[in-house]
């Protein structure tokens, strides 16, 4: 049960993952009226996928929102996973029925590749063929063959990654079209000025006058993967307590995590994905694309 006189999300970023996210929820987080969970991807309603390593019970979750002030008309997270889980859409319209909902969506194979090459930069995936890792999907489900480094299994199942459509139907199970605004990634790279003002537009509140728009989120890649799996290992144990501790109590931290990945990574752009590849997920999730154009009511054919 929520306590009517707490503060609560009333704003949530769904996904997909390698779509923008980072760089929409840090646009909003600069905003005078919109107040952003730190850190950004709270993982607290996809349990099917993985354990939130910052909020155990409901009242650890809302207490990242316990710093907003009534000033902040929108209270939001940024968790990718969420469009993705089978749980979340429906366990975050049962506790706050009257969220805006934010999806964002890009070509699945476009995303798939994408999403499969930040995965083996940080570690998680260590089979260098995309093709021979997909084809692993059914064996690793048995969590069998998994990455020594690997923290989320689940996320090694490629194919469902990429599922937008349908994702999208199970999604407008529980919200109203009215509540849902869909961002595509198409779009946020051809006129980013127009996608921000739409958003504002469907928050409801007034603009901030932004006009510049800086890249988030470059591709960066580990430099020792052993390495970079401290901080999240010592952030999943203990950044719920800590958390609490600096929304309470304004305790910031040694910064020595931050510290760690700072120097520990370095830019590295993606691996160019084979003609072979790009046909062989365009032809699998043909399907897929086709229903979110319809859900869409938008021409997506470019994408097969």
């Amino acid at each position: 049960m929520i306590s009517e006189t707490c503060i609560k999300p009333n704003f949530f970023i769904l996904g997909a993952p390698k779509c923008g996210t980072t760089a929409i929820s840090e646009y909003l987080r600069d905003h005078p009226s919109i107040f952003m969970s730190d850190p950004k991807e709270l993982h607290f309603f996809s349990r099917d996928i993985r354990s939130s390593p910052y909020a155990k019970t409901l009242d650890d979750y809302l207490n990242f929102f316990s710093n907003a002030g009534d000033h902040h008309q929108i209270r939001g997270e940024a968790s990718a996973e969420y469009l993705m889980s089978s749980c979340a859409s429906k366990e975050i319209s049962e506790r706050f029925p009257n969220a805006k909902i934010l999806v964002m969506l890009r070509n699945p194979a476009e995303l798939v590749y994408s999403f499969y090459s930040q995965l083996v930069k940080h570690g998680e995936e260590t089979i260098l063929d995309f093709e021979k890792a997909w084809g692993l999907q059914e064996t690793r489900r048995l969590n069998l063959k998994l990455p020594r480094f690997c923290t989320v299994p689940g996320l090694l199942q490629y194919a469902q990654v990429g599922r937008l459509g349908s994702q999208v139907v199970s999604l407008r199970e529980h919200f109203r079209d009215d509540q849902i605004h869909y961002i595509l990634f198409d779009d946020l790279q051809s006129n980013i000025q127009q996608v921000y003002d739409d958003l504002l537009q469907f928050l409801e509140v007034r603009h901030d006058g932004r006009k510049t728009f800086p890249r988030c989120n470059e591709a960066l890649q580990y430099k020792s993967v052993k390495l970079g799996q401290y901080p999240k290992l010592l952030r999943a144990r203990f950044s719920g307590p800590l958390s609490i501790m600096r929304n309470r109590f304004g305790f910031k931290g040694s910064g020595v995590l931050r510290l760690i990945d700072l120097f520990n990574v370095k830019s590295q752009a993606n691996p160019k994905m084979t003609e072979h590849t790009r046909d062989m997920l365009n032809s699998f999730y043909r399907d897929e694309v086709d229903l979110l154009s319809r859900c869409l009511g938008r021409d997506l054919s470019a994408w097969h």
